[in-house]
């Protein structure tokens, strides 16, 4: 229960009397069956997308919404592409989502380095984390874990452990190249963004925002991160085995290149080396 205690307590309303939860709940449920109505409802599957990042604050409340989609389309499925956040998730009520039509877990982590975190505010909790997505696995259902590469404190080290512990659990590495958004800490000054191209705010540019970390090295570690998903992946070509088993005896990062009408293996150029090495020490 320590892992949820910093999220606070959720406040309720009403609305003209009637709690403002049942009052939502039947307005959703007088849409869905205005949908329901309609053939094309009837006749495909549908994935819903929710795209809000806070959707565990009231979990009871979420549930409802999922049960009611599914009372109208016994074949929708859900999605959460925002992310959920860990610590409000428990064993059960991963297996009450899964049972509820969620096909996916999007987890954010940001790091595994106490000291980044607290800097950043944010909470850590290694072990309940690892519970949590040990039950995911359980139900074979996919688990996506980000974690964000670049913050002002941010060292190789810290990028080769993170990566390395996410490595060994049973999820696919996402990993977000940090950029700011005009205005959060440490970027009040917005003179900062006129100085530069407008493509450094995408995370795409991996510009070094911080100065913790060079493109160089933020891009290995993006690397990094693609050859662990390829190492989680159950099937692959043979040249996928071939230039994994190169990047695990060389310990030296390869690519694909297109020559001709062949694809060929070759390194990686102006790759952060250093970074390479101690993921794999880390790893060990």
């Amino acid at each position: 229960m320590d892992a949820i205690k910093h999220a606070g307590s959720v406040q309720t309303s009403s609305h003209m009397g009637i709690p403002l939860e049942l009052f939502l709940l039947k307005k959703l449920m007088k849409q869905l069956n205005h949908f329901h109505q309609l053939k094309l409802w009837k006749k495909r599957k549908f994935s819903l997308i929710f795209e809000d990042d806070n959707l565990l604050l009231d979990t009871e409340y979420f549930l409802k919404v999922l049960k009611s989609f599914k009372k109208v389309n016994p074949e929708i499925s859900f999605l959460a592409e925002n992310g959920l956040d860990y610590s409000l998730l428990t064993p059960e009520v991963v297996n009450e989502l899964i049972d509820s039509g969620l096909v996916k877990f999007n987890l954010s982590l940001a790091s595994i380095d106490p000291a980044i975190l607290e800097l950043e505010k944010r909470p850590l909790f290694l072990e309940h984390y690892k519970e949590i997505v040990a039950t995911i696995a359980t139900r074979n259902i996919p688990c996506i874990t980000y974690f964000i590469c670049g913050f002002k404190n941010d060292t190789k080290i810290s990028i080769a452990r993170t990566l390395a512990f996410l490595a060994n659990q049973p999820v696919i590495i996402g990993i977000s190249l940090f950029y700011p958004v005009p205005g959060i800490h440490g970027f009040e000054n917005l003179k900062i963004f006129n100085e530069l191209l407008p493509f450094c705010c995408n995370s795409t540019s991996a510009y070094p925002w911080n100065g913790s970390l060079s493109t160089s090295t933020l891009i290995t570690a993006f690397r990094l991160s693609r050859f662990v998903n390829l190492q989680k992946q159950k099937i692959k070509s043979e040249i996928e085995i071939k230039i994994m088993k190169m990047i695990q005896e060389n310990r030296k990062l390869y690519t694909f290149v297109k020559v001709n009408q062949s694809i060929e293996i070759v390194p990686v150029k102006n790759n952060d080396q250093e970074l390479v090495e101690e993921f794999f020490r880390s790893a060990l």
